[in-house]
């Protein structure tokens, strides 16, 4: 996979997120503090998409990036979590999440530690600094994810 391809699976990711804590809030619209935890993720999630993106328009030309990097060996595929996050949305779409709070967290901080492991990827030797330091960055909002919504 390209480091292309891996910037739009990225931000393919952080939007599919945005969309899934937008339908638990509107799922949980008469619990204020629920609700508004999860529009707080769903903006911090676009937020997270438009930095991507941003990012990845700064690179798109240099052909020589990540030359000296020890490409993603062993990371998992993020096309493969995209269709996992995908299915999540539809799932919430159809009402197959019902409204069991805790059944939730469990399976929205599991998405938070994949979408850890997503931008990883990026953390590999011989990536440049300005990357590297962005998906730690990222990585770290979203280990921050998993703490607000344990407090649920």
């Amino acid at each position: 996979m390209s480091v292309h391809a891996l910037f739009a699976a990225s931000e393919r990711v952080e939007l599919l997120a945005a969309e899934m804590y937008r339908l638990l809030a509107e799922r949980f619209a008469s619990r204020e503090p629920v609700r508004a935890l999860f529009r707080k993720l769903h903006e911090e999630e676009i937020q997270h998409a438009s930095r991507v993106r941003l990012l990845a328009a700064q690179y798109r030309n240099d052909s020589g990036l990540f030359r000296d990097a020890a490409l993603f060996d062993g990371a998992p595929d993020p096309r493969e979590l995209v269709v996992e996050i995908e299915a999540m949305v539809r799932a919430i779409e159809g009402g197959a999440w019902g409204t069991d709070l805790g059944q939730i967290r469990a399976r929205v901080v599991e998405m938070e530690k994949r979408c850890v492991t997503l931008h990883a990827q990026f953390l590999v030797a011989g990536a440049p600094e300005a990357i590297s330091s962005f998906f730690r960055e990222l990585a770290r909002q979203d280990e921050a994810h998993e703490r607000l919504l344990a407090n649920l």
